[in-house]
């Protein structure tokens, strides 16, 4: 059970660049760090699945997101009954990560393109009553492409332009909702995702990890299209989830990440995050064996990359942005 949940973790896409192109850090000094540790966080990617699961239950979470000023939670799978009972308003509820995942296990690559398959069918009419009652504020993560930032059992690519993503959308635009895309950037990336935005300019398409694989350039190409695509940047762009994955540590180096680390943020990043301050988020995405790191993440979001942003980006990015978009309460 444990390695299926391998499909959450933000594991970045190995680049053929070379070290030069990541070795230059923050020259700032965290100006904001005093704000940094007690603004409240709204955490975009906490993966909530229960002690049958991870072996930790929603209690755990709540005493830890107590502990580190968490204030809300979730924008990822799997949905559960206790977090919503647990954490109230606080729980930032989505469905589709489950159902998504079981079809690429007990069916095809090809059936996770198709709406009519029945256990996407029935995800897609679940979700549309939950959206209804309030219930849920979005689908995801769903992973489309993660050929290059997944292990080698569940990795898949399809079409960012495909009839359930269409569907999920739809539903999203109803009732301005989000879908959570976990996908590579490639050459139809930016084409595919205007196409979506032109025809439900009310859905948040929120790109988990900030697109792993593409470059500071390739991002902004995205995120130019609309207000309403967002990045949420957790997983590999901090220190403690890269320095637990080798090609990350060869990559990055060690205590850092691809967007910032002990140092702060790289220069490139951050004039990207300045640039557009309300398209972006933070989480921590603690699947899998990174689960019990949650809190050093936090930290890390506090301690390496929030303390380095103006104040006005900084409390945009931590809780702002989500707040706003998803009417948190």
């Amino acid at each position: 059970m444990k390695k299926s949940l391998s499909l959450c973790c933000g594991f970045t896409f190995f680049m053929t660049l070379g070290f030069a192109s990541f070795s230059s850090s923050s020259a700032d000094i965290p100006a904001n760090g005093e704000l940094a540790q007690k603004v409240p966080i709204a955490d975009m990617h906490m993966h909530i699945y229960g002690e049958k699961i991870n072996n930790v239950g929603v209690g755990w979470f709540l005493k830890r997101m107590d502990e580190n000023n968490v204030r809300w939670g979730g924008g990822v799978g799997n949905l559960l009954r206790g977090a919503s009972d647990q954490l109230g308003d606080r729980y930032i509820a989505t469905i589709g990560q489950r159902e998504f995942f079981r079809v690429f296990k007990r069916e095809s690559v090809d059936e996770l393109s198709n709406p009519d398959n029945p256990m996407l069918r029935e995800m897609l009419d679940k979700a549309d009553k939950l959206f209804a009652r309030g219930r849920i504020k979005g689908i995801g993560e769903i992973h489309t492409n993660n050929l290059n930032s997944g292990p080698p059992f569940m990795r898949r690519k399809l079409a960012f332009k495909n009839n359930f993503n269409d569907e999920m959308l739809r539903l999203a635009n109803k009732y301005n909702g989000f879908v959570q895309f976990h996908t590579e950037f490639d050459s139809r990336l930016v084409a595919q995702t205007k196409y979506f935005i032109s025809k439900y300019p009310r859905a948040i398409i929120i790109f988990s990890d900030c697109i792993p694989g593409s470059s500071e350039t390739e991002l902004e190409k995205i995120l130019q299209i609309s207000p309403n695509v967002m990045c949420e940047i957790s997983g590999a762009n901090g220190p403690t989830i890269s320095d637990r994955i080798p090609r990350s540590r060869m990559l990055y180096g060690i205590g850092w990440g691809r967007m910032y680390g002990t140092g702060g943020i790289r220069k490139q990043w951050k004039e990207i995050i300045e640039k557009y301050p309300t398209q972006f988020m933070v989480g921590s995405d603690p699947c899998c064996d990174y689960v019990k790191l949650f809190p050093a993440i936090i930290k890390d979001i506090r301690k390496y990359f929030l303390a380095y942003l103006s104040e006005e980006t900084l409390k945009k990015v931590a809780y702002q942005n989500a707040v706003k978009r998803f009417d948190l309460k």
